[in-house]
């Protein structure tokens, strides 16, 4: 197709430069009935002769579906609907002149970049991995997050994922309104929408047998479990944030990636050298979700922009 279209191009110039007519009929993409035409062109141009509409090459009128790809809005009928933003994590926000940072050991911090002064500290126990910002609150997603309590006279803790809520409308007297606990360890989120979406998930080797004594033996089989689960919260109301839905998938979902309507969790199984993708429709605006089915893959996935 390339020599074809440097032929043309020499054969016009020649032309010009003789001042004689040229005819060019005999080129095929350019004569519909040399096989060629507008049956053969696989783009668009506007409308030459002003009808108000694109055309093929060779001004044959296309259907505003065909270049659209898809059903054309009707007369009266209402805009689509325009899909809701999808705001990935991070551990510093800029919001004005403020500067908001995330840190294990110092929990929020939030520093005025005009005045370079420290604002305020609040404490989120845990390791801390993801940070938004919306109306006037701060929302910090961390993992390792104990849980410390008494039972039997005896105290024990164990690891959770929490989310926690802060007020940040006064800057310098942030502190922590709500926590939401998630099961399992937190392994990524998203904000869509008014909807945070938090992902975490929990892993266990275990031996399908043991040796004398009751002490595993290192020979055995080793069997790989996991789940993960899928939790929203609705912060539109920054004075009613809730859980709306809480739903589980197996496997370790790891990498996630999402669109404004929909969630994909992957979960990769070493012994086997392939993933599990899983697909959470996020659709509902207000955080209802669902699990609508999953694929595997040869491979696996090594991160979320792969």
């Amino acid at each position: 197709m390339r020599y074809a279209t440097r032929l043309t191009l020499v054969l016009l110039v020649g032309a010009l430069c003789s001042g004689c007519p040229l005819d060019l009929s005999w080129l095929p993409w350019l004569n519909p009935d040399n096989g060629g035409g507008a049956a053969n062109q696989e783009y668009t141009n506007a409308d030459a002769a002003g009808n108000g509409g694109p055309t093929r090459f060779g001004g044959v009128p296309v259907a505003f579906d065909d270049v659209a790809g898809g059903e054309a809005e009707g007369e009266g009928g209402a805009a689509a609907e325009e899909p809701r933003e999808v705001v990935e994590p991070d551990v510093i926000r800029r919001d004005g002149n403020l500067l908001y940072v995330l840190n294990q050991y110092r929990g929020l911090t939030i520093v005025d970049l005009d005045t370079e002064t420290l604002l305020s500290q609040v404490p989120t126990l845990g390791y801390p991995r993801d940070l938004y910002l919306d109306g006037g609150r701060a929302y910090v997603l961390v993992g390792y997050a104990h849980n410390i309590f008494v039972e039997n006279g005896v105290v024990r803790t164990n690891l959770a994922s929490r989310i926690f809520v802060l007020d940040v409308s006064v800057p310098a007297a942030a502190n922590v309104i709500a926590t939401f606990d998630l099961a399992g360890d937190f392994v990524d989120s998203r904000l869509v929408g008014d909807v945070i979406y938090a992902v975490s998930a929990e892993f266990e080797w275990y031996y399908d047998g043991v040796g004398g004594g009751g002490v595993p033996v290192d020979t055995l089989t080793k069997q790989q479990s996991s789940d993960s689960w899928v939790t929203s919260v609705n912060i539109a109301d920054p004075d009613a944030i809730a859980v709306v839905d809480t739903l589980s998938f197996s496997g370790y979902g790891d990498v996630i990636q999402a669109t404004s309507s929909a969630l994909f969790a992957s979960a990769s199984d070493w012994s086997t050298g392939r993933a599990t993708i899983t697909y959470i429709d996020i659709s509902d605006p207000a955080g209802a979700i669902s699990v609508r089915g999953s694929i595997t893959v040869e491979g696996l996935i090594a991160d979320r922009f792969k």
